[in-house]
């Protein structure tokens, strides 16, 4: 199941960073063996980078806080 794969910390370092080589060679290697574990694959990937954190740049965050202070000080 793609839960299983995305609870494997090395599969999770895979799908972050795919330029491991080590990580790469041993998953296209499974997949080769397994290929009917690739749409289980795709599905765990697709999950785990989809929580991937949104960062806003500084001067965004310092707007929002800015928008936020003057909602608060008008009430």
């Amino acid at each position: 199941m793609s839960e299983d794969f995305m609870s494997d910390s090395c599969f999770i370092d895979w799908v972050k960073s795919e330029n491991q080589v080590v990580e790469n060679n041993f998953w296209q290697a499974f997949l080769k063996k397994y290929p009917e574990k690739q749409e289980e694959i795709e599905i765990a990937k697709f999950i785990l980078n989809s929580h991937e954190k949104n960062v806003l740049p500084e001067n965004e965050v310092e707007s929002l806080w800015s928008r936020i202070n003057l909602t608060i000080s008008i009430f």
